[in-house]
């Protein structure tokens, strides 16, 4: 064999003058194929979500449908879709119509619920509020679906409230005198623009919008009337029930004192979560400040709910909210 000497290293030549980097190109149109069965993997709990709510009886949300087939129109959504919708949204921590709208645009799970069809706010909104208590007889419904599968234990249930400050003021509580001099005025005006399901072809978008402005706030000074009597009825002295003030915007909250030491329109939610899987089985709002009168009734609604008292619940951690919309 013959001796082959070492070769010496070749050293690579040295690049001059400026870098060669590629760019990003975000100013550009891609067409993409997208097979929507694969954008969440097979085990994916929005696909479980579909399942079980395929499950349920849902014929009570298809009383308030205005189609039919063999009529003119547009099919309406799919009440299973809109429930699932709702039920993934609750499962992420999203409870607001607007944010499930933006978060399907680029979210696998509700871009596969969904089939990629956008699904508007006002359709999410309108379908939790006119259809409120069908849905909440369903999520009682579940709840029992998922403690007979084992999924939910009552054997401990911890529960806590957290003070939940409103978008109101504080200077939008104000005594009976004033309510009945906006509520004159508000009445006034509305008597002024008529009959609103009468035709008038004049009627700009606009000019629409501020009468419907006017009549939502002749609503709630309405309903500020009511709880300022309800509010005068628990007092015992004229001089008590002259004190008493209500929200002229938010006439349901209550002036309550948070750990800042700020008082300011407030709700107190009350929520009982049981302690295996931390699922929530109870929820309402109170406009007491202090817990101390919240625990019957949510034991009340937890029986509601699954048909039976939790044998044990204990005081849960201080819970974190965001102010009601």
């Amino acid at each position: 064999m013959l001796d082959i000497p070492e070769q010496p290293a070749q050293s690579k030549p040295q690049p001059k003058g400026t870098p060669k980097l590629k760019t990003v190109n975000r100013l550009q149109t891609v067409m993409a194929t997208i097979y929507v069965e694969e954008l969440i993997a097979a085990d994916h709990k929005a696909r479980a979500i579909w399942q079980l709510v395929r499950a349920m009886d849902l014929s009570r949300f298809c009383d308030a449908l205005r189609t039919a087939v063999g009529c003119a129109g547009r099919a309406a959504l799919r009440p299973q879709l809109l429930v699932s919708i709702w039920v993934y949204a609750y499962s992420e921590g999203i409870s607001s119509a607007r944010e499930i709208e933006r978060v399907m645009e680029w979210e696998p799970a509700l871009q596969w619920l969904s089939g990629l069809e956008k699904v508007n706010h006002h359709t999410l909104s309108d379908f939790r509020v006119e259809l409120k208590q069908a849905l909440d007889e369903l999520f009682a419904e579940l709840l029992a679906m998922l403690e007979s599968a084992g999924v939910v234990s009552l054997e401990q249930v911890m529960h806590d409230g957290t003070k939940i400050r409103t978008l109101a003021g504080a200077d939008t509580f104000r005594r009976e005198k004033t309510l009945r001099e906006r509520l004159k005025e508000a009445r006034a005006l509305v008597a002024q623009m008529g009959d609103p399901r009468a035709d008038a072809p004049g009627k700009d978008r606009k000019q629409a919008a501020r009468e419907r402005a006017q009549r939502e706030r002749l609503e709630r000074l309405e309903a500020a009337q009511k709880e300022m009597s309800e509010l005068q009825a628990e007092q015992k002295t004229e001089k008590e029930k002259a004190a008493v003030r209500v929200s002229l915007t938010e006439p349901e909250a209550r002036s309550m004192k948070h750990g800042d030491n700020a008082f300011a329109p407030s709700y107190n939610a009350q929520i009982g979560t049981e302690a295996s899987n931390k699922i929530i089985v109870g929820a309402h709002l109170s406009q007491c400040s202090s817990d101390a009168q919240s625990l019957m009734p949510a034991l009340e609604e937890v029986a509601g709910n699954l048909g039976r008292k939790p044998p044990q619940v204990d005081r849960a951690r201080p819970i974190r909210a965001a102010a009601v919309m």
